[in-house]
Order: C-alpha cells, then sequence, then structure tokens
C-alpha cells in the first residue's frame, strides 16, 4: 500500500502521525511510506530520519495527497485539505464528525473511506487508539493546574509537591492503603511465610510503578512509602522473629510450643 503522511496544517497541531520507527516498520513490511518535507520537524524528527529508513519525502501537501492510497493523519482535515481527498482513498485520523457537520458533509461528497481513531474497539469493545490520549491527557490535567495555580495567573502560588502528583495515579493511593490494610490484618497470623510475604508487598508494589512508568515525583513518593512499610513489617514482627527463632510461634495471639 502508498501511505501518505501530510504535515498537520490545523492551528497549534505540531505533532506528526507516523515516526521514524513507525515508517522503518511500514517500509520493512513491503509498504511506500511518502512524508511531507518537515511534517515531523516540530515533533523533533528531521527529514533525514524518515529517509534513512525508506521512506519518501514530498514537497507539498497536495502531492501527499495525490499519492498515496492511505493518508494517516494526527487531527480532522481542516478546509483547505477537503478538496484534495478524493474518492476511494482510505484517510485514518482522529474525525470527531458529531462535532462537525461541515466535516461530514465534506467526507461524504468526497466519497473516500473514513476511519476514525476513536472507533476502532478490540473484541473486548475497548478503545486501544483512545487510551493514550487519555493518559496524555491526565498528565496534562496536572501540568495545566500547576500553571493556573501561579500567582501571576490568579492563582494562590502554591507549589505543587509529589503527594499531588501522586494524585494523577489514584491507583497508587489504593494500592498503597490496601498494602496497609494487609500488613494489619496479618499481625496476628505470624509464621515465617507470612513475615516474608508482608516484607514483598512494599517491594512488588514499587517494581509495579516502575514498569507503569510513573514520573519522579511519583515514584520518590511511592519509594519512601515502601521503605516506611518494610521497615513497619520489620517492628513489628521483631519479636515474633526471635519467637520463631526459639522455637516458637504465634498464631491468633496463642503461644504455642513445637513438638520437640
Amino acid at each position: 500500500m502508498i501511505i501518505g503522511i501530510p504535515k498537520e496544517i490545523k492551528n497549534n497541531e505540531n505533532r506528526v502521525a507516523l515516526t521514524p520507527a513507525g515508517a522503518r516498520e511500514l517500509v520493512k513490511r513491503g509498504h511506500k511510506v511518502y512524508v511531507q518535507a518537515t511534517a515531523g520537524v516540530n515533533s523533533g524528527f528531521a527529514d533525514e530520519a524518515y529517509t534513512a529508513v525508506g521512506a519518501e519525502i514530498l514537497p507539498t501537501i497536495g502531492d501527499v495527497y495525490a499519492r498515496a492510497e492511505m493518508i494517516v493523519k494526527v487531527k480532522e482535515p481542516v478546509a483547505p485539505e477537503y478538496k484534495l481527498i478524493r474518492r476511494d482513498q482510505l484517510v485514518f485520523t482522529f474525525f470527531h464528525f458529531a462535532s462537525s457537520e461541515p466535516l461530514t458533509r465534506a467526507m461524504v461528497d468526497s466519497g473516500a473511506v473514513c476511519c476514525a481513531y476513536e472507533t476502532v474497539e478490540r473484541a473486548d469493545r475497548s478503545l486501544p487508539l483512545l487510551i493514550p490520549m487519555s493518559e496524555v491527557a491526565g498528565r496534562m490535567a496536572t501540568q495545566e493546574g500547576r500553571y493556573f495555580l501561579e500567582n501571576p495567573r490568579g492563582g494562590k502560588g502554591v507549589l505543587v509537591g509529589a503527594g499531588a502528583a501522586l494524585a494523577t495515579e489514584p491507583i497508587a493511593c489504593l494500592v498503597l492503603l490496601v498494602i496497609f490494610l494487609v500488613e494489619v490484618a496479618i499481625t496476628h497470623i505470624v509464621s515465617l511465610g507470612s513475615i516474608i510475604i508482608a516484607a514483598l508487598y512494599p517491594v512488588l508494589t514499587l517494581c509495579y510503578w516502575l514498569w507503569k512508568g510513573a514520573d519522579a515525583a511519583s515514584l520518590v513518593f511511592i519509594t519512601v512509602c515502601c521503605v516506611l512499610m518494610g521497615a513497619y513489617v520489620i517492628w513489628l514482627h521483631r519479636s515474633n522473629i526471635q519467637r520463631l527463632k526459639n522455637g516458637t510461634e504465634y498464631r491468633f495471639g496463642e503461644k504455642k510450643k513445637e513438638n520437640q
């Protein structure tokens, strides 16, 4: 297939629909990739990065639309692009047809095959192309909120710290609460195995958030919580560990001598 990547011309849209890594994968699978000149510059990708992986640079947006069988974009086409889209051409992008009657009518009149990112579903009805957008929006919400908290913007001049950054990860707070409740629950069910399991909870939590790619402030907060919980486990069971060494064991508060 011949795939075209035009430069986004919507106001304040600086993204590009395809990275050089994506272009390399398409070329490797036998597709022809055309990229408009400087399409990726605002996203940090020079034209040379695309040509190095086998894509071809075209000078104008008209050239890209004229040659491509499938157009891949970030945002919906704007008015100057309507006339460039031809019948049976596949256009793959965010459309949001419900919010724009002129766009909807233009695409119907063009006869193009329009595939909207926001309508792509997995078998379980989840929306894989909206998930990363939601993650970006969630992180940007904190960033924008911090911006408007500044005094010159009418805010109270409040400095957002690690705890507030963690608020963008509500699941982290829930996980930490569950860990605490589990620690309390095993207080009276003491054995060597339960002590080891209790000590592993903070470690596994930290590993999970490292894998999720939490931001630096969240990781610092989570690490401190995990260290404190680990210390809490050791302190909580200090006497019980000694009892285990002496051949006794506590279960539900009752002391039991091991059979000699």
